[in-house]
């Protein structure tokens, strides 16, 4: 059920060993009961109990964070562990509960992708690799600035806004083109800021590593 990834990340966060074979269960629950074809009802015929489960083997601040959720995707991905969650909107943010994660590469990456980007950052520990991700992110949030008729920045689509744009593509050689022009933009810095060589470097080995896999 849980692979070694979600067992750590449940060690991490203090998930006690009761609260692991409950989540199991659960999820088995659903399975044979109907709960993934409708995860927001199964969500809600929960107990107490279990709603205040699910909220400690997903790290939520609050039970709100589980009785709260108003989408399909945000209950689906309740009722799964971490390496099974779900983009089913396919804005590039996996919701959970109320909680809304930026995950790289987004859960609907070619398989390519995500193993290119594992070699690419081995051997680097959690915060590297969270940091390592700050790149992605800000072509993101450039790519979804809004702006008034006058062309000044008035704030950000959201996920779920009409004008929001997922960047990220659906094939390895979308995410080759993209890879190009931020390598490309990267080497246009590293002359003003040195910390530009290495995050070069970085898109390198992952543009790199991805064209070996496709």
């Amino acid at each position: 059920m849980f692979n070694r990834e979600d067992t750590r990340l449940m060690y991490m966060r203090g998930v006690s060993n009761e609260d692991r074979q409950r989540f199991n269960e659960i999820v088995q629950d659903a399975a044979e009961n109907g709960g993934y074809n409708d995860p927001l009802g199964y969500i809600k015929s929960l107990s107490r109990d279990d709603i205040d489960v699910l909220q400690r083997v997903h790290s939520l601040a609050e039970p709100k964070g589980v009785i709260g959720v108003t989408t399909e995707e945000g209950a689906f991905n309740l009722l799964l562990p971490q390496s099974q969650q779900v983009d089913t909107n396919d804005d590039a943010i996996v919701e959970r509960g109320l909680a809304k994660t930026f995950v790289f590469p987004p859960v609907n990456s070619p398989q390519a992708v995500k193993d290119a980007w594992d070699e690419a950052t081995a051997g680097m520990t959690e915060k590297e690799r969270m940091l390592a991700t700050a790149p992605f992110m800000a072509v993101s949030v450039a790519v979804n600035v809004k702006y008034d008729a006058k062309g000044e920045s008035i704030g950000l689509y959201e996920p779920g806004d009409k004008g929001y744009a997922n960047i990220f593509g659906k094939t390895g050689e979308d995410w080759t083109k993209m890879l190009s022009r931020m390598i490309d933009y990267s080497r246009s810095l590293e002359a003003y800021d040195s910390k530009y060589i290495q995050q070069t470097k970085l898109l390198v080995a992952f543009s790199e590593n991805l064209t070996e896999k496709t």
